[in-house]
């Protein structure tokens, strides 16, 4: 078994959304490590729209794996934009200019892990992160 193998298995959950489309926004992830919450984060965004957002969620949760150095070799996403999962695993393609970028960025992140898994799931079931979204949008202290 190479190094590669003995690495983690990491599910991320994220969201993004703004107050208006463009508008305020805000970005959230949480991370567990099995079923152990290891990561709880959000952040305002200032003026952009629920798109970006949500790409810029999972674009945070990637650099916090990598800025913390977890070895992780299996990366399970889940997220309730379809567009963003369309757009990830190549069913849609990314046609607007302003995703182009930061959809390039989060695939260049993806060559860190041996296998990475986009799934999309009801907002029912990404509650922490949609919370963190809709706090940080109220003008709460998200942690």
């Amino acid at each position: 078994m190479d190094a590669m193998e003995k690495g983690k298995r990491i599910r991320i959950f994220t969201d993004g959304g703004s107050s208006g489309n463009p508008g305020k926004a805000a970005a959230g992830f949480v991370v567990y490590e099995r079923d152990k919450l290891i990561a709880l984060h959000g952040e305002s965004l200032g003026y952009a729209t629920n798109n970006f957002a949500e790409y810029r969620a999972l674009e945070l949760a990637l650099e916090w794996i990598k800025s913390r150095g977890l070895f992780v070799s299996q990366l399970d996403i889940f997220c309730d934009s379809e567009l963003l999962v369309k757009q990830l695993t190549g069913e849609y393609k990314v046609r607007s200019g302003s995703l182009r970028e930061i959809h390039q960025r989060i695939k260049e992140h993806f060559q860190a892990f041996k296998a990475v898994e986009v799934n999309w799931i009801p907002r029912e079931k990404n509650r922490l992160a949609d919370w963190l979204v809709k706090s940080i949008l109220k003008g709460e202290k998200a942690p």
